[in-house]
């Protein structure tokens, strides 16, 4: 997957659903590294988020947009 490339997070349980977006910044064998807006840097943070983050995420509920 390319630097650049657009991330989308899936929606439990949909495959044709997406509720969060991000960048692609580097694509690891088992992990995707992202910038993410409207993010929290944890769980325990409000889920609408407070921040610009980077964040690293499997690839299990991902789909991507290589541009």
């Amino acid at each position: 997957i390319p630097t650049g490339s657009l991330l989308l997070l899936r929606q439990s349980g949909a495959r044709d659903r997406w509720h969060h977006t991000g960048v692609v910044t580097q694509a690891l064998p088992k992990f995707v590294r992202t910038i993410e807006g409207n993010s929290a840097y944890s769980t325990e943070e409000n889920p609408s988020g407070n921040a610009v983050v980077r964040q690293m995420r499997s690839y299990g509920s991902l789909d991507f947009v290589v541009m």
